[in-house]
């Protein structure tokens, strides 16, 4: 059972991630994240870069889609996002363990957030992330917050603690409660 601190933070995700309003997460929403860092870097529709993410994307999304879009419209709704979230919720508290196919997506995500390709996320890259999903919080701050080690750079590791304590935490003032939309309170 989710918390009510659990539930609002996915809401607010999801609500980051809804780049129309329009109340259902769709490929187009994910699209706009994507044009948005390829305006910012100044890519081309051919940038490889530009390519790689958008697969990487186009992978997270699928898997996605293949776990929560239940009745198969190729859309998100809220109630199917918490349900994903829940489901990792769930998974952990049986395992105590990330599950293998939340981890497959958090890679893919990962490739998303590294976006020159170098096996980490610097400042600037989470900053770029946090810019394309309209997130008002400063990229500076919340970037020192999940920094764990203060290395500098975001590490898959380090990723995955965070994703951990994201979903699984109910205390706002945890690092990982900023990984995915920045400020969740």
């Amino acid at each position: 059972m989710l918390t009510p601190f659990q539930k609002r933070k996915f809401r607010i995700l999801f609500d980051h991630l809804d780049s129309n309003g329009n109340g259902i997460l769709q490929w187009r929403d994910i699209m706009v994240h994507m044009d948005t860092i390829k305006g910012l870097k100044g890519w081309t529709d051919e940038n490889p870069r530009f390519i790689q993410l958008m697969m990487s994307e186009m992978a997270y999304w699928d898997k996605v889609l293949e776990r929560v879009d239940a009745d198969g419209n190729g859309v998100v709704s809220p109630e199917e996002f918490e349900a994903f979230y829940a489901s990792v919720v769930e998974e952990i508290g049986r395992t105590d363990r990330v599950p293998s196919w939340s981890l497959d997506l958090l890679r893919s995500k990962f490739r998303v957030l590294d976006i020159d390709g170098n096996g980490d996320v610097s400042q600037e890259e989470f900053a770029l992330y946090l810019q394309a999903i309209r997130c008002p919080s400063d990229p500076v701050e919340v970037f020192a917050r999940v920094d764990l080690n203060g290395d500098g750079r975001i590490g898959f590791g380090e990723l995955e603690a965070l994703f951990r304590q994201f979903v699984l935490s109910s205390d706002p003032a945890e690092p990982g409660n900023y990984i995915m939309c920045g400020r969740c309170e």
